[in-house]
């Protein structure tokens, strides 16, 4: 397919990333550099994921309170889109 130059104003991009545990770890310990990362993705509309391992593993700190854990999940609900993990996910990972 080629393109002519009165179709690239009907195109877009989606820009997309998933993030690992690390990186929220650093996020919630504001961490500058994850930060401004995180905010110029959100900024660009870069869709943002996680798995619901890492989702599993920011959850599973002891030291967390309550509190914490509900400003979390909003966080997660308003920022990222969950990827569910079954065996067949898993054999793509």
């Amino acid at each position: 397919m080629s393109l002519k130059k009165e179709d690239l104003g009907r195109l877009f991009i989606i820009k997309f990333m998933n993030l690992d545990t690390n990186i929220l770890i650093a996020y919630f310990a504001e961490d500058k550099e994850v930060l401004d990362f995180i905010r110029n993705a959100k900024e660009n509309k870069t869709i943002l994921f996680i798995s619901a391992m890492v989702e599993a593993e920011l959850f599973s700190f002891s030291t967390l309170k309550e509190v914490d854990m509900e400003n979390m999940s909003i966080f997660i609900d308003e920022n990222f889109v969950v990827i569910p993990i079954d065996r067949y996910t898993l054999k793509f990972a």
